[in-house]
């Protein structure tokens, strides 16, 4: 069984970067502009400022944006393999009709 990784710190870069640091102190940077516009909620992410309002969720596991898009430590771990076997996108779309002030 591989280990679950927390999310303990994040540092916003230029051109849709993080920098990711986990819990086992490892640090990773991922560029997320490959996930921007891909759907519904991820077209917010196009807008630097609202981009730069990523935060880690209360017990580290994953990464959030306010209108609720998120990515969980493994996927952003493991990000670089995933974007090599051709994944496009790994977060779920709530359906079209999703209201997040409800």
């Amino acid at each position: 069984m591989s280990k679950i990784y927390d999310i303990i710190s994040i540092k916003v870069l230029d051109n849709f970067r993080l920098e990711i640091e986990f819990d086992d102190r490892v640090k990773k940077i991922i560029d997320f502009s490959s996930k921007i516009s891909k759907g519904p909620m991820s077209k917010a992410l196009a807008d630097p400022d609202f981009f730069a309002q990523v935060s880690i969720i209360e017990d580290g596991s994953g990464l959030v944006w306010p209108n609720g898009y998120d990515f969980c430590p493994e996927y952003a771990r493991n990000f670089d393999k995933y974007e090599q076997n051709g994944s496009i996108n790994q977060v779920a779309e709530p359906p079209s009709d999703y209201d997040p002030s409800i």
